[in-house]
């Protein structure tokens, strides 16, 4: 499911500043495939209020703010309470291995966990002597049980949440499935 946005003349704006296209019914759409899709899993009834009322109650203007909803609703969720940080809320504009250094420094961080693809573009001694540890992130998929037969991975974490409920972040962490 992907959400219209307006690109017309918006080439080159920030993520906070793209706004999403209301010109068609996408909320009603994402809403009815989400019931159509995960009617029959286990903690349907648990979840389905959340989505229902982001996609039909509310009015979204900005992508960033639809994004933020989730994000948040999802880690409370969860039971995750890390402290999320908007990119533009970060003094460096830097990128690659320049750019985590400046972040770490500005965020007090002496660790940076990367994704794997972060192997064919940091530079792991530069982050070295700069007193910062750097970890890659070789994401395996959990495999839990989903309400149709088989098991598709790489889905959502409204998959996880509607199949596994409460036992999602044991999931998530290795410990649970």
């Amino acid at each position: 499911m992907t959400v219209p946005v307006c690109t017309k003349g918006f080439f080159g704006q920030n993520i906070k500043e793209t706004r999403i296209s209301n010109r068609e019914r996408w909320f009603k759409k994402h809403w009815l495939n989400i019931r159509h899709n995960y009617l029959k899993a286990r903690f349907f009834s648990k979840y389905a209020y959340f989505f229902e009322e982001t996609f039909l109650c509310k009015k979204w203007e900005f992508l960033v703010d639809l994004d933020l909803y989730i994000i948040n609703w999802c880690l409370k969720e969860l039971g995750i309470s890390t402290e999320i940080i908007i990119s533009s809320q970060i003094k460096s504009r830097s990128t690659k291995t320049e750019g985590v250094i400046a972040i770490c420094k500005e965020l007090g961080a002496d660790s940076y966990l990367s994704a794997s693809a972060g192997r064919n573009y940091l530079d792991e001694d530069r982050l070295g002597a700069e007193g910062i540890g750097l970890e890659y992130q070789d994401y395996k998929h959990p495999v839990y049980q989903q309400v149709y037969p088989g098991f598709f991975s790489h889905l959502s974490i409204i998959d996880l949440l509607f199949n596994a409920g409460e036992e999602s972040l044991g999931i998530l962490s290795g410990g649970g499935g």
